[in-house]
């Protein structure tokens, strides 16, 4: 639920090197993801599967 974090952290990757690193404060995250306040479990790496 996005009103945990204070700080959400997106790591761009192309072929394994980092290019950029982007904070977002939990309120941008929100108005950027406006679904993530209804969910109420962390997501799961079978998610993305």
């Amino acid at each position: 639920m996005c009103t945990f974090s204070f700080v959400v952290v997106i790591l761009s990757f192309f072929i394994g090197r980092l290019l950029t690193v982007k904070f977002l404060r939990d309120n941008k995250y929100c108005l950027r993801f406006p679904e993530a306040h209804s969910i109420t479990q962390p997501l799961q790496i079978e998610d993305f599967e």
